[in-house]
């Protein structure tokens, strides 16, 4: 090999150039002249763009959810296919005066609008990640500089004012939607106060926090029961003093303290039916398992002489049954209007009538009718009542009673 292939000859390139100049020269010049020629024969085009940022709600999803459900790219779909609708455009067309020229006076409206159309470009621009706000770039090109750029804007108050019209909508749908569970969850909730009420006032003084209320009635019952025996030792009214049986603990208390002595069942027989004759009326304590059983009188006992204040005491009294007169057997003789201690009887054509209102279903008045006119009828069942089964029960149905009529005070 030659050194003067070895080695770079610049001058050996230069005169090759120089050599083939027009090969270049020409190939170049006509290319000139094609573009200027193009440049200015070819209508001059002019396209403007605008972009629309896209912020998320700037409140935590975890405090207010977001009203947009469907993700952005369908968003713009939606909302491009009705800002690109023939009503839209044509809109467009009339307000700026487009395809005004002579060329396209012959034009129909449906040519006008889809060539309006394809001039128009939409582009959405993704962000890089998830916390960035996106956007998307409305472009318009057309030959009238200002017109495109009249246009372009046009089109982004569009878009933003479809965007509002849809958040919108969607708004006052998802407000009716939350008032609609509002009064829903309202509904309820009164249906749940409602049945807490019914049952307070069902299970009034059987409730937990009432336990200590409860037991301070039962002590100012028994002492209220210690001081009117007392009483009626210290004032004798003429009847018989051993009225109130004691049953079980009761009795024994009673016994250990010096209130009371034991006594058989053929004793128990024999007093009440010497309190039978005397007038006085058995009430047994109300529970179906009865710890104390009294012989009351009208005049002394202070739950009776309240009763027989009441306007109704057939309605204050828990009895199962109620006095009635064989009109063919009674004689008009009078003996049950002093034995009734609550003034159910009356006199009328010599004959005994009984207001059933008054009528507590005790039997004095039956117990000594000389001619056997009158008898304890039972009541229908649906009337009949049925006892507690303890004396805590008893107890706790006072407090509910003592409650109902605080609140109807109230």
């Amino acid at each position: 090999m030659s050194e003067r292939d070895e080695t770079f000859n610049l001058g050996y390139y230069v005169t090759l150039i120089f050599k083939h100049r027009w090969l270049i020269i020409i190939p170049f010049c006509l290319a000139m002249l094609v573009g200027i020629t193009l440049a200015l024969v070819l209508p001059k085009t002019y396209q403007v763009s605008t972009s629309i940022l896209i912020r998320p709600q700037q409140v935590p999803t975890d405090y207010v959810q977001s009203i947009v459900t469907a993700d952005l790219e369908s968003r713009i779909r939606s909302i491009s296919q009705q800002i690109l609708s023939r009503k839209n455009l044509g809109k467009i067309i009339n307000q700026f005066n487009l395809f005004s020229e002579l060329e396209h006076q012959e034009m129909p409206v449906e040519d006008k609008v889809g060539t309006l159309r394809e001039h128009i470009v939409i582009e959405l621009l993704q962000a890089e990640t998830r916390q960035e706000a996106q956007a998307f770039s409305i472009y318009f090109s057309g030959p009238n500089p200002e017109e495109v750029m009249h246009v372009t804007n046009a089109l982004a108050t569009l878009f933003i004012d479809e965007n509002l019209k849809k958040r919108e909508a969607e708004a006052v749908e998802t407000t009716e939607f939350l008032n609609e569970e509002l009064e829903a969850m309202r509904t309820r909730l009164e249906e749940v106060e409602l049945r807490l009420k019914d049952y307070r006032k069902l299970n009034m003084g059987e409730l937990p926090e009432q336990l200590e209320s409860n037991l301070r009635i039962l002590d100012t019952l028994q002492q209220q029961l210690s001081e009117r025996e007392n009483r009626l030792r210290d004032e004798s009214c003429g009847k018989p003093l051993e009225t109130c049986f004691m049953l079980g603990s009761n009795a024994k208390y009673y016994v250990d303290n010096g209130m009371a002595r034991f006594i058989t069942q053929e004793d128990a027989k024999k007093i009440i039916k010497k309190n039978d004759e005397a007038g006085l009326v058995m009430q047994p304590f109300n529970s179906q398992k009865t710890g104390v059983m009294c012989s009351c009188c009208g005049d002394c006992c202070e739950m009776l002489g309240s009763l027989k204040m009441q306007p109704v005491p057939a309605a204050a009294v828990k009895s199962n049954y109620f006095a009635t007169v064989n009109a063919d057997e009674c004689s008009g003789c009078e003996t049950c209007l002093d034995r009734c201690q609550m003034e159910a009887i009356i006199i009328e054509d010599e004959m005994a009538v009984i207001d059933l209102e008054r009528c507590i279903g005790c039997g004095l008045c039956v117990s000594t009718c000389p001619t056997e006119a009158l008898q304890l009828v039972k009541k229908a069942e649906n009337k009949q009542y049925q006892p507690p089964q303890s004396k805590a029960e008893v107890f706790m149905q006072l407090a509910i009673e003592r409650k109902k009529s605080l609140f109807l005070k109230l």
